[in-house]
């Protein structure tokens, strides 16, 4: 048997017992390399964090990119962001598919943006935007206007505004309109062939498109509004119901940008309350 002196040199040398692994966190795309160094002269482990590095998480792979039949046809895909925000526009993009896409150019992680992380919605919203026979464009409807009319024809009004944007040429091209959800804006659907598409963007690759392409476009406008003014953590939430929404709300009141016929925030203006989180 080792003698005590020998034991406590061993552990003085550094002999614990090390265990390592790595923490994939999924939204940040970070791998951390821990270490849990167990210290025989204390009852608990202590965590340390000894190394973190950022690294390329690997994209998923993009949606089937199924080309148009023949030079006359063109494929369009619609989706939105937005309806269930508290606060700013409502945003809808339009991707369409001419003749001219080569469906080898175009890397991966062109999905549902939900399933990206906001760098891959990034870096990928810069591919799609730039990609030859990809035509795309936005359009954005206020918190005013959405107060007038309510979210749903405003979201219908942000989809039409994005595929007249596109300025398809009806003469040319057969244009086909697939709508992410179960409904399609009475204005889209008297003027082009539309189809509505239940979890369009987790199944058409034009749709998925437009999906990042509205999120993306959204989400700096919120950042935007979050500088000018970081009370109510627009940078954070996006203006969607969240604790520190509700919490910033109660705090400061209304901002200009916050949607009133929202019923939590009618609730607030009717009675200066906001309901418990998780109640709304």
């Amino acid at each position: 048997t080792s003698p005590p002196s020998a034991k406590k040199g061993m552990l003085k040398a550094g002999v614990h017992r090390r265990l390592l692994f790595s923490l994939r966190v999924a939204d940040s795309g970070c791998f951390f390399v821990m270490a849990i160094i167990l210290l025989p002269w204390w009852r608990n482990a202590k965590l340390v964090i000894c190394h973190g590095s950022f690294r390329n998480m690997r994209m998923p792979p993009s949606l089937p990119r199924q080309p148009p039949v023949n030079s006359h046809e063109l494929l369009v895909g619609v989706d939105e962001v937005g309806r269930g925000s508290l606060a700013g526009p409502v945003v809808a993009a339009a991707v369409a598919m001419t003749p001219d896409f080569d469906v080898s150019t175009l890397p991966e992680g062109v999905v549902d943006s939900k399933r990206l992380n906001s760098k891959q919605r990034e870096q990928v919203y810069q591919q799609v935007t730039q990609t030859f026979g990809l035509k795309w464009d936005v359009a954005c409807v206020n918190e005013s206007y959405i107060d007038e009319v309510n979210i749903l024809q405003a979201t219908f009004e942000a989809m039409t505004q994005a595929v007249h944007k596109l300025r398809i040429d009806h003469s040319a091209y057969n244009a086909q309109v697939l709508v992410d959800g179960n409904q399609i804006p009475p204005n889209l659907k008297s003027t082009f062939n539309c189809k509505s598409v239940v979890r369009g963007d987790s199944n058409h690759f034009v749709i998925a498109a437009a999906s990042i392409i509205a999120k993306v476009t959204r989400d700096r406008y919120m950042c935007n509004l979050d500088k000018e003014d970081p009370r109510y953590g627009f940078a954070n939430h996006v203006g969607y119901p969240t604790q520190k929404h509700f919490l910033a709300l109660r705090q400061y009141g209304l901002s200009k940008v916050h949607r009133k016929t929202f019923k939590p925030i009618k609730s607030f203006l009717a009675s200066g309350c906001l309901p418990e989180w998780g109640k709304r």
